[in-house]
């Protein structure tokens, strides 16, 4: 209810500054033809009910006016603020709005917003049912009504003339009207019902219902209606002629009510105002061709221009940037950019987003640029002690997208469209144990960018080899400091690479060539007294820590595919030498790396599995429901999801439904080598079954024969 409430919201603060416009805009031209008038209120009305609009760069819509004044999740925000284009506004209601409160379980102004809503629910009930009854009660006193020709009906108890109904309207005349002032009322009806504004009346004044909180609308129903009667006049007195405006005066005179009627009733004639009416009738002149014409065309552009929302001055795809500031570097990294070293980006024209290094050549990919959900306060907590000048950035943010990276430390970056028409850029890593920001840029377009020009092809080039291993020692690092910041007392305040070596490539441990990395780094702590040293920590001559310990220095092992780097983990030095030297401690760092994944693959597909029907305890309900994950564990991990299941039975972690699942699993993945086959043991007494059964081995035998089939079964019993 509140999303819904928050974008009428927003739609009636836009439709402000429309509705002063066109009041403006009315009076400027006093003199045209009040239809001209009369038609501009159809703008105000598609600002009122459509809550989107197209881009212009003729709109009238001031430039810095946010299309969204009241972001969607303002209730969420540490510090609430709207986002309306003035600035003294802004900063008088922001400033007003409840900020959420640590011991609060709900956000206050999200309280606020609910209840808003169903006050602004309840208003438009109370003039939907106001409008009804008063309807109804017109019909009820109409029942007497005589008809006279078509629609055309006399009422004794009515003092002005009105039509009544959307389908088939009907003209309700008082009694005892001339001859002459019947006409003059008959045309003019009849031209409100050709007109259709028994109909736009009556949409006008449900759109009011919509928007009754705002005073402007309902200023703007008011002068809209004016406007609709000021323009049937006119039209009467050009079809009749001019000769008859002061008869067609007298008969306003005479019949009107002098009263303003609100209730939603199409009442088309003698409606409040009648000194105006009269006087525009009086002071009626056929107008020019030429004084038409022009009006025409100053609607029609007014009309356009109000409707359409201020282009944006930047524009996302075909165009290339450099950095013009850098407003951010994350001070945990010893490396850094400077406006000659940073890099340029582009985003093509299918907003894919590229960046380029100074002294390199290709474009790199960084993926596909979409739409990002993410509150300022969020992005705050993505800096580390962002400065003000970061948060005055932000804090004129209009869209944001993200891109992200195809490589093992989940690389992203935000591009930030702010109202000003500049843009941001920012580099963060979406690791879980560390996810920041490192830098943030303010980009300046320098050219367009265009893919065939950039050399840029189907096979897209992303950050090269060198650039991962230099990331992945970085990350590494990273989890060091955050494993000294444990302690509340230590500040890790710089760090930098000091070695980053290739010390052993290997070609037959797996698919893919196996490289390994000699790091060293060194970390500076802001006060070196209150970090505890423990065995096998050191110092260097300057006071910055080293990377050893009691484990020894850290090797970064990485598998290498074409230009693609996957980390596969970490191994120390002494635990190398204890292990007989790196093959050996690779090859269990693989299988360990493959066990995880192994476990992790059986994991996901029994939590599925074990997840419906709950009202079921026959497991293999269970099972015949997610028979696509049961099979994948079958086929997918075969051998080594058995081996894992086993391991979960040896350790007891084998029971109630689980137990049950994997047993059906284990047997039919043992196939022939299953032999118990007694069915009314539990899970854990079939394994501790299976387990007391040794295993008898077949002596090794080479077939010697010539027979092909002997030869396949043979190989195959054997």
């Amino acid at each position: 209810m509140s999303e819904l409430f928050l974008a009428v919201l927003n739609m009636s603060l836009t439709a402000s500054y429309v509705i002063l416009f066109v009041m403006i805009v009315r009076l400027l031209l006093k003199k045209a033809p009040k239809v001209i008038s009369y038609v501009l209120w159809s703008v105000v009305a598609f600002r009122l009910i459509i809550p989107f609009s197209f881009e212009s760069m003729f709109s009238l819509i001031p430039r810095n006016t946010n299309a969204v004044p009241i972001p969607h999740d303002i209730i969420y925000q540490q510090s609430p603020q709207i986002n309306s284009g003035i600035e003294v506004v802004d900063s008088f209601v922001s400033q007003s709005l409840p900020a959420p409160t640590v011991e609060a379980s709900v956000n206050p102004l999200q309280i606020y917003m609910e209840i808003g809503a169903y006050i602004w629910i309840l208003g438009i009930m109370v003039l939907l049912i106001y409008s009804l009854v008063s309807v109804l009660q017109l019909k009820r006193q109409l029942k007497s009504a005589q008809l006279i020709k078509k629609n055309i009906y006399e009422a004794k108890n009515l003092k002005t003339p009105f039509v009544l109904g959307l389908i088939n309207p009907k003209i309700y005349l008082p009694v005892g009207l001339s001859k002459e002032e019947q006409n003059y009322i008959l045309i003019h009806e009849q031209t409100h019902i050709h007109r259709k504004d028994h109909i736009i009346k009556t949409l006008a004044f449900l759109i009011v219902s919509i928007h009754w909180f705002n005073p402007l609308v309902w200023i703007a129903f008011i002068l809209m209606s004016t406007d609709m009667e000021l323009s049937c006049d006119e039209r009467v007195l050009k079809v009749m002629n001019e000769d008859i405006k002061k008869p067609y005066a007298n008969s306003l005179l005479s019949l009107a009510t002098g009263r303003h009627i609100l209730n939603g009733s199409p009442l088309a004639f003698g409606e409040g105002n009648v000194k105006g009416r009269i006087k525009n009738v009086l002071n009626y002149k056929k107008p020019r061709f030429w004084i038409i014409l022009f009006s025409i065309i100053i609607v029609a552009a007014i009309g356009i221009g109000l409707a359409a929302n201020p282009k944006s001055s930047a524009s996302f795809n075909g165009s290339s940037y450099r950095v013009k500031e850098i407003l951010y570097q994350a001070s945990i990294y010893s490396f850094s950019y400077t406006l000659d070293t940073a890099p340029q980006y582009s985003i093509s024209s299918d907003y894919k987003l590229y960046s380029k290094q100074i002294t390199d050549e290709d474009w790199i990919l960084h993926g596909e640029l979409y739409p990002f959900e993410i509150s300022r306060e969020e992005l705050y907590t993505l800096f580390n002690s962002p400065s003000d000048n970061v948060r005055k950035a932000i804090n004129k943010m209009k869209l944001i997208y993200r891109a992200d990276k195809d490589d093992d430390i989940k690389t992203f970056n935000l591009v930030m469209k702010l109202k000003d028409g500049n843009v941001l850029l920012a580099v963060g890593y979406d690791n879980v144990e560390f996810r920041h920001i490192r830098w943030l840029f303010s980009l300046e377009k320098i050219s367009n960018f265009n893919d065939e020009d950039a050399g840029i092809n189907s096979t897209d080039k992303y950050i090269d080899y060198d650039d991962q291993i230099i990331n992945f020692a970085r990350e590494f690092i990273n989890r060091d400091i955050a494993h000294y910041e444990l302690s509340p007392e230590v500040k890790i305040i710089d760090s930098k690479i000091t070695r980053l070596e290739l010390i052993e490539t290997f070609d037959n441990l797996a698919e893919a060539p196996i490289d390994v990395y000699a790091l060293e780094y060194r970390l500076l702590p802001e006060d070196l007294s209150k970090v505890v040293m423990a065995g096998g920590m050191e110092i260097d001559e300057d006071g910055w820590l080293k990377e050893t310990s009691s484990m020894g220095s850290p090797l970064l092992v990485v598998s290498r595919n074409s230009a693609s780097a996957e980390f596969i983990g970490t191994l120390w030095t002494v635990g190398v030498k204890e292990n007989g030297g790196l093959e050996p401690s690779i090859k269990e760092l693989l299988k360990v790396k493959d066990e995880n994944e192994i476990a992790k693959f059986v994991e996901e597909n029994l939590a599925i599995i074990m997840s419906s029907p709950k009202q079921a305890s026959n497991p293999y309900a269970y099972i015949q429901a997610h028979q696509e994950e049961y099979e994948n564990i079958k086929k997918l991990g075969g051998e080594k999801a058995l081996q894992y299941m086993l391991s979960q039975f040896e350790s007891g972690n084998a029971e109630g439904l689980r137990g049950h699942i994997m047993m059906q699993l284990c047997k039919e993945l043992l196939g022939v080598r299953n032999n118990v086959t007694d069915e009314t043991l539990t899970p854990q007494e079939w394994y501790d079954a299976l387990s007391i059964r040794q295993e008898v081995k077949l002596p090794d035998f080479e077939y010697d024969g010539s027979d092909p089939i002997e030869k396949l079964v043979y190989a195959t019993e054997t």
